[in-house]
């Protein structure tokens, strides 16, 4: 298990998770424009090195931009890691329900939500 702390406001945790053979990822705190990036990258080298599907999970994130939400579901990240792995958010329209209704998801798989493909 890895936990980092990308700036003071948002927290990244990672787990492997054994009996589905997928990265967890926890984040915790505020996400917005600034450190979006780098939970992108973090998303792309982890997929690279693991080499199994991503799961980020949105229920413990206390606040997000719009502008960080459509970052994260932009369709280069997912070009990136597709060689890798596969990216599925959980809890992400329950967390964020206002600013999720404007973002496109074409391409994404929102777990326990709906799945779109």
């Amino acid at each position: 298990e890895a936990s980092t702390q990308i700036d003071r406001y948002l927290r990244m945790k990672v787990k492997k998770h054994e009996g589905l053979t997928t990265l967890m990822i926890d984040l915790e705190g505020t996400l917005d424009r600034f450190n979006v990036q780098e939970v992108k990258k973090r998303i792309v080298q982890a997929a690279q090195k693991a080499r199994m599907d991503i799961v980020v999970n949105f229920e413990h994130l206390k606040h997000a931009t719009p502008a960080a939400l459509q970052a994260l579901v932009d369709k280069d990240l997912l070009h990136k890691i597709s060689p890798y792995a596969r990216l599925r958010y959980l809890n992400l329209k329950q967390a964020f329900q206002e600013a999720v209704g404007n973002l496109s998801l074409a391409g994404f798989e929102l777990q326990g939500v709906e799945r779109i493909g």
